[in-house]
């Protein structure tokens, strides 16, 4: 399975229940990934645990910016589990830079 998350420069991910933001280019992204496999999550709340032990990698899309976040994503410990196989800089539509990372177990 591949985990999919949106993530701010501090892994903030939620703000007042809500994700801090969103981009049309990482939305298409995803979509293409969802269309190439059937076993993508993209994750936004609730209980990490309950994937990652099926998860064989983690993708995160990393905003330019520090947003406001009152739920943070586990990165510490996911980076215990999985490695950095790559990254991508790419430009985004409401975000001027966005970082693709490719993390697998």
């Amino acid at each position: 399975m591949t985990l999919i998350v949106c993530l701010d420069q501090r892994n903030g991910m939620r703000f007042n229940d809500r994700p801090q933001s969103t981009d049309r280019c990482v939305t298409d992204r995803i979509a293409c990934l969802t269309a190439e496999r059937s076993d993508v999550c993209f994750f936004e709340t609730g209980d990490l645990s309950a994937y990652l032990s099926n998860a064989e990698r983690l993708i995160v899309f990393r905003w330019d910016k520090v947003y406001p976040a009152d739920t943070k994503f586990p990165m510490e410990a996911c980076k215990k589990i999985f490695t950095l196989q790559s990254t991508e800089n790419f430009p985004g539509h409401s975000h001027a830079m966005i970082t693709q990372e490719v993390y697998v177990r």
